[in-house]
Formats: structure tokens, sequence, C-alpha cells
């Protein structure tokens, strides 16, 4: 008859040898330099967007403020304001390929009559973008 083997006979359990670690000094940033990284994110926290009206608005999907950098005041007025002008949906002859070489994919114009309410496309960049996606966004 076969004895049954334990499962710890297939595993051997390891030596308790001593770990030695080196220490590594620590290095000690200036105060300057550590003050300075404190204003600069102090600025960046004081800056936000003014929404100065519908004329001043940034059309560009890659370029324009997201709608939480503005103040909280005015945040329902700008969303307005970007439905009001509706999805930036340029007509172009042809828009720019992407993907790889044989198998290359592109814009079609005809996609902004079946999605009309939302897609935008930004030229500079060949990229569709959602209108209410960036309306809406949380943060």
């Amino acid at each position: 008859m076969v004895t049954q083997k334990h499962i710890y006979s297939f595993f051997t359990k390891k030596r308790d040898e001593p770990i030695v670690e080196e220490q590594q000094p620590l290095i000690v940033a200036p105060l300057i330099e550590l003050e300075c990284r404190r204003q600069d994110e102090q600025q960046q926290a004081d800056e936000q967007v003014v929404f100065q009206g519908i004329e001043f608005l940034e059309r560009d999907p890659a370029k324009r403020p997201q709608i939480w950098e503005y103040p909280s005041n005015q945040q329902d007025e700008v969303r307005r304001a970007y439905l009001k002008l509706g999805p930036m949906q340029p007509k172009l002859q042809n828009y720019k390929a992407s993907g790889p070489q044989g198998h290359q994919r592109r814009f079609q114009y005809r996609w902004f009559s079946e999605f009309s309410s939302w897609l935008e496309y930004l030229e500079s960049s060949g990229c569709a973008y959602c209108l209410f996606c960036f309306i809406f966004r949380k943060t």
C-alpha cells in the first residue's frame, strides 16, 4: 500500500537568515524648495477660470477649460452657454486618417447627422469628442 504524502513534503521551508538592509542616507530637500512648491500649488488652486460671456468660450475641445475649473456659481451658466453653442462640427473635404499603415481609419462627416447633438471633431488633432461628456462630467 502506498503512503500518501503531505503537502509539506513538496515544499521546503526557507532558512531564517537575518535580512541586512543598507540604510540609505535621507536626502532633505532645502526648505526654500519646499516653500516654492507650496506657493506654486497655491497659485494653481487660486487660478480659476472666469466666465466672461458666450463669445469668449473656447470652442476647441482640446483647449477649453473643464467646467469644474469655473467658480461654482458660474458652472451652470457655462453649461447652458456650451449647450447653446452646440457641438463643434467642421465640414471638411477629407478628415485626418489614423491607425496602422494599410488599415487606416478616418472620421466620416455623416456621423454628424447620426449623432448631431453631441459629437464634436477637432481638426488639428483628428479626434472626436463627446460634448455631453464634457458638459456633465463631475470632475
